[in-house]
C-alpha cells in the first residue's frame, strides 16, 4: 500500500503532518485527532545507522502511539503492513508508563504480541519520552527512557536487512498541550545519540568548547617552549660555571656551549626548539664518539700489551727448560765424575784419602752455591725485563698518564 499524499524533503518522505527542520523533523497535530509519519530509504542495506526520535510532554487525557517498522512498502499509513520488523511505543490515557512492543513477523502478517518487552513508567510532572533504535552487523538494540534519564534496553534481536525502507507513524487522540508530536532523527551509525530539541545550543556549545580547547592547546605550548628554553638556559650557565682550566676537552665544551648559547639568542626570533635540541643531542653524539674512539686505542694498546707479555713468557719458560736441562746434563757428569773418583779413593791410602775428601767437600759446596746463585740472578733478570716493559707500556714511554 503506497500513499499519495507524499512530500519529497532531501532524502525523506513526509507524510501527513510533518515539518522539516535543519537537523531534524517533527511530527505535529493540528487537531485532536491527526497522524504523521516519515519515510526513508537506506541505500545500503550492510551499511549501520542509528535512528533517535522524542516527543514533549503528554496529556494525561491523550492517547498516542507510536510505530517505528521495517518494510518494502512506501510510507505504509497503518502497522499492519510491513514484512520486516516493528516496534511499537503506545500511551494510554491517564496511564503512569508508555509500553513498548517489539515484534519480528518473519514476512508474514502476524499482530503485534500481547505482553510489552518493557514497561517504561512516566513522571506525572514531565511525561517526555525519547527513543534509541540502532542496527549494527544484522544486530538491532531498542532502547527508551522517560525525560533525559538513562535508557533501559528493552530487547534486542538479529535482523537481516532484505529491503531498503524504513518508515515511522505517529497518531493522537485526544486532548494535546500542544502540537508536537515527535521529533525525528537519522543517523548513519553515530555513535552520538543528538537531541533535536537542543541542536542549535549544542552547535553553540560545541563551537565554544573547541574554541577553549584550542586556546589551551596554545597556552599549554607556550609553556611548553618557555619551560624548555629556561631549562637549557640554566643548564648552560651551571655547566659554563663548572668549566675550568685550558685543557682541550674544556676549550670544546666552551665552543660548544657558546655555540648553544647563540642559538639560544636565535631562539627569540623565531628558531624551534626541535632545532636546539637535535643540535645539543649531535654534540652529545659527538663526544660520545671521541670518548669510544679514546677508548678502543687503549684496548688496542692493552691486548697489544698482553701479546708482548705472552712472548716474553713463553721465551722465559723456554730458557729455564734449557737451563734446567743443562743443568740436569751437568749434574749426570759431575755424578759420574764422583763415581769414577770414589772408585780411585779406595786404592789410596788412607791419609791421602783425607786430605782429598776435605778438598772435594770444599770445591762440590762451593760450585753448588755458585750454581744457585747463577740461577737466582737470571730469574730476577728475566723478572725486571717483564717490569720493564710493563711500566713502558703503561706510562706512555715513561710519560705520566691523563
Amino acid at each position: 500500500m503506497k500513499s499519495t499524499n507524499v512530500r519529497e524533503v532531501g532524502q525523506y518522505s513526509l507524510l501527513g503532518s510533518a515539518i522539516p527542520f535543519k537537523r531534524y523533523i517533527q511530527l505535529t497535530s493540528r487537531n485532536t485527532k491527526d497522524s504523521g509519519a516519515v519515510c526513508r530509504r537506506i541505500k545500503n542495506l550492510n551499511d549501520n545507522w542509528d535512528i533517535y526520535y522524542a516527543y514533549g510532554a503528554i496529556h494525561p487525557n491523550s492517547t498516542r502511539t507510536q510505530i517505528f517498522y521495517y518494510t518494502k512498502e512506501f510510507c505504509p499509513e497503518n502497522s499492519a503492513i510491513w514484512t520486516g520488523f516493528a516496534i511499537k511505543m503506545q500511551y494510554l490515557a491517564n496511564s503512569d508508563n508508555v509500553s513498548i512492543y517489539i515484534h519480528t513477523n518473519n514476512y508474514t502478517a502476524k499482530p503485534f504480541p500481547r505482553d510489552p518487552s518493557c514497561v517504561i513508567p512516566i513522571h506525572p510532572e514531565s511525561r517526555k519520552m525519547r527513543f534509541h533504535v540502532s542496527y549494527e552487523n544484522g544486530n538491532v538494540l531498542v532502547n527508551a527512557s522517560e525525560s533525559f534519564n538513562p535508557f533501559i534496553e528493552c530487547g534486542s534481536f538479529y535482523y537481516n536487512l532484505i529491503h531498503g525502507y524504513f518508515s515511522l507513524y505517529s497518531s493522537t487522540e485526544g486532548e494535546t498541550e500542544n502540537n508536537n508530536l515527535l521529533n525525528f532523527v537519522y543517523t548513519p551509525h553515530s555513535p552520538e545519540i543528538p537531541n533535536p530539541e537542543q541542536a542549535t545550543e549544542e552547535a553553540k556549545n560545541r563551537k565554544a568548547l573547541l574554541h577553549g580547547k584550542k586556546r589551551k592547546a596554545n597556552k599549554n605550548l607556550r609553556r611548553m617552549r618557555q619551560k624548555y628554553t629556561t631549562y637549557y638556559r640554566q643548564q648552560m650557565q651551571y655547566e659554563g660555571q663548572q668549566l675550568n682550566g685550558g685543557t682541550p676537552n674544556t676549550v670544546q665544551l666552551r665552543r660548544a656551549f657558546k655555540e648553544i648559547n647563540e642559538l639560544y639568542k636565535r631562539a627569540a626570533e623565531g628558531l624551534d626548539i626541535k632545532e636546539l635540541k637535535s643540535f645539543i643531542e649531535e654534540t652529545v653524539d659527538e663526544k660520545m664518539k671521541q670518548a669510544l674512539d679514546k677508548l678502543q686505542s687503549t684496548a688496542d694498546a692493552v691486548n697489544e700489551f698482553k701479546a708482548t707479555y705472552n712472548e716474553i713468557f713463553s721465551n722465559s719458560a723456554n730458557a729455564l727448560k734449557d737451563i734446567l736441562m743443562e743443568t740436569k746434563i751437568m749434574m749426570d757428569n759431575l755424578n759420574s765424575t764422583l763415581h769414577y773418583k770414589v772408585s780411585d779413593l779406595f786404592d789410596m791410602p788412607s791419609s791421602e784419602r783425607k786430605t782429598l775428601d776435605e778438598n772435594i767437600v770444599e770445591k762440590n759446596d762451593n760450585f753448588m752455591f755458585s750454581l744457585v746463585m747463577i740461577i737466582v740472578c737470571f730469574i730476577e733478570f728475566v723478572f725486571y725485563i717483564v717490569f720493564f716493559l710493563y711500566k713502558h707500556k703503561v706510562t706512555d714511554h715513561f710519560h705520566k698518564a691523563d
